[in-house]
């Protein structure tokens, strides 16, 4: 009942607007999230190293990445706290290094030097698989929710659809930095910028505006 008292609903992507129209009956305009561009620089040279991380809470599958580099053996890099650190850490052979909750300026750090983000987890939008693109690295994403609409496969990175280790392994065992134009990347993060963000809500807000105006002069 409440939300048929809705005037007009905003989505955060289309996997939200999905939901919106599936439990409300109500359709919604999407409106991606603002996301901080802008802290984040191409860096001429990447290291060794794969990257995940955020909230180290279950949902975010980060145990699977692990798995995953036990297996390969190769570089990676886990930032960020939470619940399922120590059992993560526990868990991690040598090859994996877990270096905890980061500033904006050391996660920008950390983007721009890593081979690829890894993004094991299904989000609403996922702001980190965006956050990797602006530094120019590609995201290699499970192929659900919001990865769905940010990530451009053989552009900015690559999906998986099954959400096991072994598809994160066999990607990061495959994976050709070379393939991947930064530039190109960076480009599509900036469809998702703070400044995006701002003009879309306005533009929304004053055209919803400016139809409820005619509609009340008219009665």
């Amino acid at each position: 009942m409440s939300a048929q008292r809705v005037d007009h609903f905003i989505a955060n992507s289309d996997t939200v607007r999905g939901r919106i129209e599936k439990y409300y009956d109500r359709d919604s305009h999407v409106i991606y999230p603002p996301v901080q561009t802008g802290i984040f620089q191409i860096t001429p040279k990447t290291d060794d190293y794969f990257l995940a991380g955020g909230r180290l809470v279950y949902y975010k599958r980060i145990d699977l990445v692990v798995k995953a580099f036990n297996t390969t053996g190769i570089k990676l890099k886990i930032f960020g706290d939470g619940p399922e650190r120590e059992k993560l850490e526990k868990m991690a052979r040598g090859n994996i290094e877990f270096v905890g909750k980061v500033d904006d300026s050391v996660k920008a750090q950390l983007f721009s030097g890593a081979k690829a983000y890894i993004h094991p987890q299904e989000e609403d939008f996922g702001i980190s698989a965006v956050e990797s693109m602006a530094a120019g690295r590609p995201v290699l994403a499970l192929g659900q929710g919001g990865a769905l609409e940010s990530v451009i496969p053989g552009v900015t990175g690559e999906l998986f659809y099954h959400q096991g280790w072994e598809e994160i392994a066999d990607l990061s065992v495959r994976f050709d930095t070379q393939k991947y134009n930064p530039y190109r990347i960076r480009e599509h993060a900036e469809k998702f910028s703070v400044e995006r963000f701002k003009r879309e809500i306005m533009e929304f807000v004053n055209n919803k505006y400016q139809e409820f105006n005619k509609k009340y002069d008219s009665q």
